[in-house]
């Protein structure tokens, strides 16, 4: 998990990742784009990017998002399904 602080007009240049992600929007509102999609985030919501999907984010007010990446278990403890 990683915290991202943004001010307006910020943003996360297009990119991909090597596992899937979730953005979960915390305060503020983002602008984030996946592949030919564009949309509003507003707190609370949560997008999913599938690996290697190009993406970018803008915030449109000062704003706080969480970033989850999805990457397999590798405690020893680990509950595997």
């Amino acid at each position: 998990m990683v915290l991202f602080s943004f001010d307006t007009g910020q943003q996360l240049s297009e990119h991909t990742a090597a596992m899937p992600v979730f953005v979960q929007v915390l305060s503020g509102r983002l602008l984030i784009k996946g592949g030919d999609d564009e949309q509003e985030v507003a707190p609370g919501e949560l997008v999913y990017f599938p690996t290697r999907l190009p993406h970018a984010i803008t915030a449109l007010e000062p704003s706080v998002m969480m970033l989850t990446m999805i990457t397999p278990a590798r405690a020893r403890n680990a509950i595997d399904a």
